[in-house]
């Protein structure tokens, strides 16, 4: 049976010139001035279709090629992170080392009003064991300032290992615009409360992440004096204060910078939504696909902004509500300071965040992770991820290596 035999272009100019370069002279020899005068008459080039053919398959090939690319430098910020954050919960352990406790949450005193006693974050305390310690020694040494002090020498400057470098670093709020941005916050488990109305007295205000009543590692520590709304007992957390195990708890992790420009849920928080402490699920309500929902109020401060300020929107996060969900506060006001809330992590990590436990072990952390019923009260069910942000939850063998 006859077949058809189909040759390309291609292949029968190859034959051609195989042929002709191998053409005998008369006496049947095959010359070298045969084979030289065959090149020199033949002028080689490509078609416009295997031009383009060309140009196809580098595309392609590009194609293939860069996402790995992306993958790979992603990969390599990711392992920054860990390093950051690793660097973060071994300089906690420095100050415990040196002091008997961590860092609080919330600090003081900063700045001369009495009222503003406890605004210093946690890590200003672990300066020194980050190699910040000339910066330590201005801020400790001199008179107190606010944490938003756009001039203060000691509140200015980089400080790469307080930021992720998946992070975009986004418009910062104009007030502090002249301050470093930072990722990394302080575990305050899955604490809420509610805000309090007046002053108070340290008797009648109950848990809540404002005033660092946490069932978390990082509290509040009251500087000494008393003045309105500073009224709550110190917090003192200590490696043998964390019963379920240092393994088992978590103490750091990030919050994305926060772009004020977007509606995206990482890194900002909306106003104002009450009842949070009994049902932090409805917060899950106010977005759709990482995005706020039209209508819905958003706080300019952005969650990257004031690196030396205490408050939990600049300073610590709330295990209730899976990475990369929403943040709400309380308080119906643009400024989230001096309001409870649920304080999600979030990043640009693809699929979770990164998170540093009290024992010193860094892990990633999924947006699946079981978190309950998000404690809806009153059946409140925190799943694991609520379980790693207390220290006293009397839960176990959380993760699995």
């Amino acid at each position: 049976m006859l077949t058809a035999t189909y040759f390309s272009i291609a292949q029968l100019r190859f034959a051609i010139a195989f042929c002709s370069f191998f053409r005998e002279s008369e006496d049947g020899t095959v010359t070298k001035e045969n084979r030289i005068k065959l090149l020199a008459s033949k002028k080689f080039a490509f078609t416009l279709v295997e031009l383009l053919v060309v140009i196809a398959i580098i595309g392609i090939l590009v194609g293939l090629l860069l996402p790995a690319v992306q993958a790979a430098r992603e990969a390599a910020r990711r392992i920054q992170c860990t390093n950051n954050q690793k660097q973060l919960v071994l300089a906690m352990h420095n100050f415990h080392d040196a002091f008997k406790k961590f860092p609080p949450l919330r600090g003081g005193p900063i700045g001369g009003d009495q009222n503003r006693c406890a605004d210093k974050f946690g890590l200003v305390f672990a300066l020194p064991y980050i190699e910040q310690g000339p910066r330590s020694d201005q801020i400790s040494g001199g008179a107190p300032q606010v944490a938003w002090n756009n001039t203060y020498a000691p509140y200015l400057g980089s400080m790469t290992v307080l930021l992720c470098p998946s992070s975009p670093l986004a418009a910062n709020n104009p007030v502090t615009s002249n301050q470093p941005q930072r990722s990394y916050h302080l575990s305050m488990g899955t604490t809420v409360g509610t805000n309090p109305s007046g002053a108070g007295t340290s008797a009648t205000i109950t848990d809540n992440n404002y005033f660092g009543r946490v069932n978390g590692l990082f509290g509040y520590d009251k500087p000494g004096a008393v003045a309105p709304l500073c009224v709550t007992s110190e917090v003192k957390r200590t490696m043998g204060s964390i019963t379920d195990g240092t393994s088992n708890t978590v103490a750091l992790s990030e919050k994305a910078t926060g772009d004020r420009g977007s509606r995206s849920v990482r890194g900002l928080a909306t106003y104002p939504m009450a009842g949070l402490d009994a049902n932090a699920a409805q917060c899950l309500a106010t977005a759709t696909n990482g995005l706020y929902n039209p209508g819905r109020l958003l706080s300019d401060w952005n969650m990257g902004g004031i690196w030396a300020f205490g408050h939990p929107n600049w300073a610590g996060f709330s295990t209730i509500l899976p990475p990369n969900s929403p943040s709400c506060y309380e308080r119906n006001n643009n400024n989230p300071s001096n309001s409870v809330g649920v304080f999600s992590v979030s990043s640009y990590h693809t699929g979770g965040v990164v998170i540093g436990m009290a024992d010193g072990s860094i892990r990633f952390i999924t947006q699946s992770i079981d978190c309950g019923n998000y404690g809806v009260a009153p059946n409140r069910n925190y799943g694991v991820w609520g379980a790693l942000g207390t220290i006293a939850g009397g839960e176990v063998n959380l993760l699995n290596d």
